[in-house]
Order: C-alpha cells, then sequence, then structure tokens
C-alpha cells in the first residue's frame, strides 16, 4: 500500500494498481530491442503484476501505532512482508519462470545488505531460486539484466506518479527520484532520465521513452478521514474509504505540455 499524508487526510494507493501504472506505460516503451523481443509479452507479465505479493495486505492493512498511521509498503512489519513476497514470486513463476526470476530479483533488490535473520534467510532463498531458474530459462545475462533494469525504471516512474503530490515542485518531490531515475538505457544514449511537474496534472520527461508524448494515465486512490478515524476504528474508516481518480500526462517537453 501506497499511503501518502495529505494533511486532513490520508491518500491510500493499492500496489497492484501501482503495477497496474507500470505495465500500461511498458506498453509504449520505445526501445525497438523490446518491441522486437520474443519476451515481450512475459515481460509485460513481469511488470504488470510485479507486486502482487501485497494483494492480500492491501485487503488487510494495519495502523502503525507508533507513527499514528497506516503501515505502508515503506515500513511494513518485515516478516509478514517477506513471507508475502514469497508467495508472489512462488505465484509468478507458476506463471513464467522468467517472471519468476525477475520477481525474485526485484524483491531482493530491497536489501542489499539484510541485517535481521529473517531478511539474510530470504535473500539465501531467493538467489538459490534465482539460480535454478535461469537453468530453466537460458536468457543471456546481459538481456536479463536490462530487462530488470526496465522493470525498476517502470516501478520507479509509477511510484513517481503515486507519491508525489500532484503539480510538485523539484524541492517538494519525495527525494529518491528528485534527480532523475536511476537506471539508463542504451536506447537513450544511457541519458538520466528526469521527471518533473509542468502543472498538476502533466509530467514532462527528458529524454523522453515513450513512443508518443501526451499519454494519458489515471490513478485510482482512495481517501481516509483523519477525523473519521478518530472517532472509530482505522478499519471502519478504511472499509469506509473514498475512493477517486486523480489523472496525469506525460510530455516530452515544456512546449508541448502548453
Amino acid at each position: 500500500m501506497i499511503v501518502n499524508d495529505r494533511g486532513d487526510y490520508f491518500e491510500w494507493i493499492d500496489q497492484h494498481e501501482h503495477a497496474r501504472i507500470s505495465g500500461l506505460l511498458f506498453l509504449e516503451w520505445k526501445d525497438p530491442e523490446i518491441e522486437s523481443s520474443s519476451l515481450r509479452e512475459v515481460l509485460y507479465h513481469a511488470i504488470r503484476y510485479h507486486d502482487r505479493a501485497w494483494i492480500s495486505l492491501d485487503r488487510n492493512p494495519k495502523w502503525n501505532e507508533l507513527e499514528n498511521r497506516p503501515y505502508s509498503f515503506i515500513d511494513y512489519p518485515e516478516k509478514e512482508k517477506l513471507k508475502a513476497y514469497e508467495r508472489g514470486i512462488d505465484e509468478s513463476t507458476k506463471e513464467h519462470v522468467y517472471c519468476g526470476l525477475l520477481s525474485s530479483r526485484h524483491y531482493v533488490s530491497f536489501f542489499p545488505h539484510p541485517t535481521s535473520t529473517f531478511a539474510q534467510q530470504f535473500v539465501k532463498r531467493e538467489k538459490e531460486r534465482q539460480q535454478l531458474l535461469r537453468k530453466k530459462v537460458p536468457i543471456p545475462l546481459e538481456e536479463e539484466e536490462q530487462h530488470f533494469k526496465l522493470l525498476q525504471w517502470m516501478d520507479d516512474i509509477s511510484l513517481y506518479m503515486c507519491m508525489n503530490q500532484p503539480g510538485a515542485t523539484k524541492e517538494e518531490e519525495i527525494s529518491w527520484f528528485r534527480h532523475g531515475f536511476r537506471h539508463t538505457f542504451p536506447f537513450l544514449n544511457e541519458q538520466m532520465i528526469i521527471a518533473s511537474f509542468v502543472s498538476a496534472d502533466t509530467i514532462q520527461l527528458e529524454p523522453f521513452p515513450f513512443q508518443r508524448s501526451g499519454i494519458h494515465v489515471t490513478i485510482e486512490t482512495a481517501h481516509i478521514d483523519k477525523k473519521t478515524i478518530q472517532q472509530d476504528s482505522f478499519h471502519s474508516a478504511f472499509r469506509e474509504r473514498k475512493k477517486e481518480k486523480r489523472a496525469f500526462q506525460l510530455v516530452s517537453s515544456r512546449k508541448e505540455a502548453l
């Protein structure tokens, strides 16, 4: 769950909804090598469903007593989260071995230096799983790496859209993507892609990695009023959450946005 504190209310976005945006944008990607790849459909599935592990957790959210707010994907209790990750990877692997491999790599990447015993065991098991899955789908490691980077980039651009206040200035943006996205790609000459808000509903990307400018994206959100939480339990307020939508367009230059 993505939880944004908007003052009088919490804005809630399901992880699976965020993943839907990732899949939608993948279909607009303009890299000719991805367009012609025999794995394009499998890669789409891996990206579209990369957060399937969160579906059950999003249906049964938890309240963080210490922070006086709902748990989000950032601070959700580790043991339960990692068990869900393993279930999600299992499900992805059943769909396609390569989906399982990319899903496993994605979740393991969150723990570059695991400190808890549970996280260390998770990383060890998943790295062993990855080696077994690679034997079943012999893809060059360079190609696998590019696909993994693309999954993470689609994850990042969707998070940028879901987590930032619409129209945020660079100083107001979340720090993760303020100075550009972490992954670069050969078809863009390895240039760092930088996003910025031109207006409350328009995001500029330079260089522009999609097939067309003016891509429209609608995100399904929900509002949980803080007063309602105070008057009742969090779970009651969650059940009564107000579902809404917010829309964006992605453009390639400030000129096109005006």
